[in-house]
């Protein structure tokens, strides 16, 4: 299953992306991440529901200096085609 999360709040130069990145590393599930103009950062995780479940509430909690407002969670068909993002 591929999932998109859209994780809106102050989620920019605070090491979001890398925290993602490293619990992606201990979870075993791969993804894209970037951000976004808009502030916010769009997240593409592929794996079983149990470790999209458990990087769902690891992206909820975020690092230490983040501020998550809203994760929206849908359902992707598959990864996008483009280079703006970081793979991991």
């Amino acid at each position: 299953m591929i999932v998109r999360f859209l994780i809106k709040g102050r989620v920019q130069k605070v090491g979001y992306r890398h925290f993602v990145i490293t619990k992606a590393e201990i979870v075993s599930i791969h993804g894209m991440i970037r951000n976004l103009k808009d502030g916010n950062v769009e997240l593409f995780l592929e794996g079983d529901e149990a470790r999209i479940s458990l990087m769902y509430n690891f992206c909820l909690k975020g690092p230490m200096f983040a501020r998550v407002d809203d994760i929206e969670k849908e359902i992707a068909k598959d990864f996008p085609l483009s280079d703006d993002y970081i793979t991991f």
